[in-house]
């Protein structure tokens, strides 16, 4: 796992098997960071929800991806597929970021979570907090499933 000097900072994609993306265009003309998130599924429009609240200065442009096809690409060399698979995030000048960097990016964006990001950065912190989203992820379709559930019902 690459360390990071500075939390939330762009990471050279290809050390966690990610492909560098070319710069994007509106993420480009400024300095959010763009969101793929999954609109179809209700935890992650909770989250999206949550940090847009949060986003006073509008560092993040959240880009809800699940209308495309799983083979069109949402930015340059990212699949909508692989998008959806796990949390990524574009920076400004094109590095892509997945997973628990993720996540370290777009807290950073965000004054009253960046003590988090600081925190996280800790290692063996990020290692952590990567497995911990990996095992999310395994049980990530349940969760769906009983958000969708309890959503219905409301």
């Amino acid at each position: 796992m690459t360390q990071k000097s500075n939390p939330g900072a762009p990471v050279d994609a290809s050390a966690n098997g990610d492909q560098s993306l070319s710069p994007i265009d509106s993420a480009a003309a400024s300095d959010a960071l763009r969101v793929f998130f999954d609109g179809s599924c209700p935890l992650c429009r909770s989250e999206i929800a949550f940090l847009k609240a949060r986003d006073r200065d509008q560092k993040l442009d959240c880009v809800d991806i699940s209308d495309q096809s799983p083979e069109a690409e949402v930015a340059p060399g990212l699949r909508q597929s692989d998008a959806m698979a796990r949390m990524h995030v574009a920076h400004p000048d094109g590095q892509l970021a997945s997973g628990a960097d993720a996540f370290l990016a777009m807290w950073s964006r965000i004054p009253m979570l960046r003590p988090f990001t600081h925190v996280f950065s800790i290692p063996p912190l990020p290692w952590v907090m990567e497995r911990a989203y990996r095992g999310f992820l395994r049980i990530r379709p349940r969760m769906q499933a009983w958000a969708k559930r309890r959503e219905a019902r409301s």
